[in-house]
């Protein structure tokens, strides 16, 4: 009988044991305030090109996070009776039109670092030979466009950039709806 009631109080002992040092452990880790440090993501980017008489515009991230870069190019200034067609410019081989007048890198392009300037391959080239033939379209009207003059137009580069998730490879429709979400 004394084995019996000598199990039963080791038992219960052990019992009391095990909730009271739960409690304390639960209590324990339970008391001081969890902290959570967050990065915000750094997008930034401009264009760059070089000055010269050939046009090629690039887009160079500038920022700490990959991104999802679009362009457009705007044709300003255009006298009355000038067109202005610059699609055989395009550079479509780096570059993805997305029906809504920008046109998508293909690529993400990833942070620059001091060895590694990550730029995005030109928008469009607009090349001059030493005739002056160029790859871009001007035509006039020659009712209402005095043609004795030159033509002069300006072309504006509009480039935006929104951030990419990471380790995403490009999808037009995923950097569609990125630039959307953006607002």
């Amino acid at each position: 009988m004394k084995k019996r009631v000598m199990k039963t109080l080791i038992s219960s002992l052990l019992v009391a044991l095990v909730l009271v040092g739960g409690t304390l452990a639960y209590l324990k880790a339970s008391d001081s305030p969890l902290i959570n440090t967050f990065k915000l993501a750094k997008v930034s980017t401009e264009i760059f090109e070089e000055t010269g008489v050939n046009k090629a515009p690039q887009v160079k991230n500038t920022g700490e996070s990959p991104v999802y870069v679009r362009a457009k190019a705007v044709i300003t200034d255009l006298p009355e009776g000038v067109t202005v067609d610059m699609n055989g410019a395009y550079n479509t081989a780096n570059w993805e039109y997305g029906n809504d007048g920008f046109y998508y890198y293909k690529k993400i392009l990833q942070p620059s670092t001091d060895s590694n300037p990550s730029m995005t391959a030109p928008l469009f080239t607009i090349a001059t030979d030493e005739s002056g033939n160029s790859n871009v379209k001007v035509e006039t009207e020659t009712d209402v466009f005095d043609t004795s003059k030159p033509a002069t137009f300006s072309i504006e580069v509009y480039q935006e950039a929104v951030l990419a998730p990471a380790n995403a490879q490009y999808k037009l429709s995923d950097a569609k709806a990125a630039f959307d979400k953006k607002g």
